[in-house]
Formats: C-alpha cells, structure tokens, sequence
C-alpha cells in the first residue's frame, strides 16, 4: 500500500500552526490512495451494529463472543436479570404478611433493602419494588385518615341529634 504525500503552496505560514523549519511556506498533507483503486481487496472490518437514534452507526469494533455488537452495546442489548430466586420471592411474601400495617410495609422494604445489598435484587428492581411498598403506606395513612374523619363526623351527627331531640327526660325541682 502506497502513500501519496502531497504538497500546497494554497496554504500560507499564518494558517498552519506548526510549519516545518525547511518550507515556511508549505503545508504537508498525507493522504491514502482511494479504496477503489487499491490493488488489494479490502478486508471488512467488524463493526458494531447498533445504529444511534441519529442514524449513525457505531465505530466500535465487536465484542468478544457477540456476533453484532460492541462491549457497551451488548450490555444494553441483553435482557435485564429477573426475580428468578423462589426461595426470595417467598421471603418477600412472608415479609409483607397481610400489608395491613406499616410495619408489615417496613418489613418488606428491610428484605427488599438487603436483597439488594447481597446483590439478590438487582437495583433498578428494589426501587420499584420500594415505590410500591411506599404507595402502600401512603394509602394506609389515607385510609386510617378518613376512617378517623367519619368517626368524627358520626360523633358530631349524634351530638346533633341529641340537641335537636332534647333530653330524653325532664325533671322539675320545685320548692313547696
């Protein structure tokens, strides 16, 4: 393979920053014969095929052992690692027992919490799980909140009531 050093006089000194001490005056540029004209077939190189959202594609040479992508690509391109563990899910579910209290919320975040920490859940599953268990929670106090509002309103009905009735017996004192 050849290369075909050409030489400019188009250039001048101001717009080449590092001119060579020999030729002020000149600018160097090396360029390679066009592929077409190349006695030697050129050997395909292996490239990622992933193509961004630009429509440009990867530069990135594949990964060993994947046929199509590059090592960054190939990550993102297998399926995420699910909750296969049965002996963990049946931790889970007895963790949360009836969901009826917070604290059978708080028991479940724990074993969601250390799941993760032993590398059993993976991240992005804990926190999904974790908005849940916290929209529970939310909902519990919601539900304890209105409950304690109806009472208060059925007291205030009954006292109402009784004033609207009157007393169920009048008794007079009178002096003789």
């Amino acid at each position: 393979m050849e290369i075909i050093t050409v030489r400019s006089a188009a250039f001048d000194a101001a717009s080449v920053p590092a001119a060579s001490p020999s030729s002020p005056n000149r600018a160097t540029t090396t360029l390679l014969p066009p592929t077409g004209s190349s006695p030697e077939p050129a050997i395909p190189v292996a490239r990622c095929s992933y193509f961004f959202p630009s429509g440009r594609r990867c530069r990135h040479s594949l990964a060993p052992g994947n046929s199509h992508f590059c090592l960054t690509h190939a990550r993102k391109a297998q399926p995420p690692a699910a909750l296969d563990d049965p002996i963990l899910a049946a931790e889970l579910i007895e963790a949360a027992g009836e969901f009826s209290t917070p604290d059978d919320v708080r028991r479940l975040m724990l074993k969601i919490f250390r799941g993760m920490a032993q590398r059993r859940i993976p991240a992005k599953d804990a926190g999904i799980l974790c908005y849940i268990a916290q929209t529970v929670l939310h909902c519990q106090r919601d539900s304890v909140y209105h409950q304690k509002l109806q009472a208060q309103a059925a007291a205030a009905e009954a006292e109402a009531e009784q004033l609207r009735n009157g007393p169920d017996k009048l008794t007079w004192n009178l002096p003789r």
